[in-house]
């Protein structure tokens, strides 16, 4: 039996009556740590979506050096931004040299582009993949030869509520993209920081999770691998990523996020009324769908916006129903790999040290574990780094 409520509260008060008939035996209760990653995988597929505009610059050539080591510009706005000064058009081609020859190796030239190539469109990705998730899976009546249901949880504990937050991020500046075109003498700036757009999830015992998957622009590269998630993707997508940027945050991490991000406002996508009648319908109630990003932006959405959300939340029901009717979840890992993809250069000994340097070795894992746990910022691994090189300066003058 579906239910649906009005409020966390209503859920909690009637959860003894209704679990009683709720069927559990016939319902895969499925923890978000081993869901999120599908979750974040589509929205990776929704960027290579026909809708999706390119980004100007990764169709022109680079003549500086944008490296996140390299001076800061100040932008006319009075902030200040890693600046990418683009020249002429750079040849389409698989091989990117010459669209950033000056590049110190292919790792760093890569990364950019990559940085570059998934800047925008957050807030339309966003509702596309919750419009997947409401409709195949909390919407929708078990189907198959299984009959089963399935639901999201936390622990032990349902996931009661999910939905999309609006706030900002912290971001050095140094992380953040500014571009500058020469042959008409125009400036853009690149994602905004403090307009930023996330997943919340909320469980009936209270405990609030967190999916970003907008942080990679802002070379907070953390990923999870596109394998298994991705092969109830259908082929006609034309992509299935060999990864996909996301960045989970359970009740243990909340600390880090705090820190990282302020909210502004949050807006359920489960207890909202008019879109659990919006997507139920035979079809789509498009209007509905729409104010709700208009509520939550306090703008409008575009018609690239529009178009966006209408192609991937299709692919995102799509892919959810294969899913749910396959019950592939059982074999995803309950603790998913989240590889880090460190600037290039933050790879390399710094200047004093050597590759067998056993006291480099050791500072550098050390504190390398704790920006992999989230412990700390990315600023602070480089002024650790700082420190050491600072260190080893001094004792080098003293002898």
């Amino acid at each position: 039996m579906n239910v649906l409520y009005c409020s966390e509260k209503c859920q909690t008060t009637d959860w003894p009556a209704h679990k009683l008939q709720c069927g559990q035996g016939k319902t895969d209760r499925i923890d978000l740590k081993q869901f999120y990653p599908f979750l974040a995988c589509l929205a990776e597929v929704g960027r290579f979506s026909r809708h999706k505009p390119g980004n100007p610059a990764q169709n022109h050539v680079i003549l500086n050096n944008p490296v996140p080591t390299t001076e800061v510009c100040s932008l006319p706005d009075g902030s200040s931004a890693n600046l990418v000064l683009l020249g002429e058009k750079a040849p389409q081609t698989p091989d990117l040299d010459p669209w950033w020859p000056s590049a110190a190796t292919s790792p760093i030239r890569s990364k950019l582009y990559r940085r570059i190539q998934r800047e925008g469109y957050l807030l339309p990705l966003l509702m596309a993949v919750s419009i997947g998730l409401l409709r195949e899976m909390y919407t929708s009546t078990p189907e198959g030869p299984t009959g089963r249901r399935v639901r999201l949880r936390h622990g032990k504990s349902p996931i009661a509520d999910f939905g999309i937050a609006k706030g900002k991020v912290r971001v050095t500046n140094q992380d953040r993209l500014a571009y500058f075109y020469l042959e008409d003498h125009t400036f853009e700036l690149g994602q905004d920081p403090d307009e930023h757009y996330w997943f919340y999830f909320k469980t009936l015992s209270g405990q609030k999770l967190t999916l970003d998957v907008g942080m990679f622009t802002f070379n907070m590269c953390i990923a999870v691998l596109g394998e298994p998630y991705c092969k109830e993707i259908p082929t006609d997508f034309g992509i299935r990523p060999a990864s996909a940027p996301a960045f989970f945050v359970d009740p243990q991490m909340a600390h880090f996020w705090t820190a990282l991000a302020t909210t502004f406002k949050e807006c359920s996508i489960l207890r909202n009324e008019e879109l659990q009648k919006a997507v139920t319908s035979p079809e789509v109630d498009w209007k509905a769908v729409f104010n709700f990003m208009k509520e939550l932006s306090g703008k409008p959405p575009t018609d690239v916006d529009k178009n966006i959300v209408k192609d991937v939340s299709s692919r995102s029901c799509r892919a959810m129903a294969n899913v749910i009717q396959k019950r592939s979840y059982l074999s995803w890992p309950e603790d998913p790999d989240t590889p880090i993809e460190r600037d290039p250069e933050e790879a390399k000994c710094p200047p004093g040290c050597r590759d067998d340097d056993q006291e480099w070795m050791k500072y550098a894992a050390k504190w390398h574990r704790r920006f992999n746990r989230g412990s700390i910022s990315r600023e602070d691994l480089r002024e650790a780094i700082r420190k050491f090189v600072g260190r080893r300066e001094k004792e080098a003058g003293q002898v």
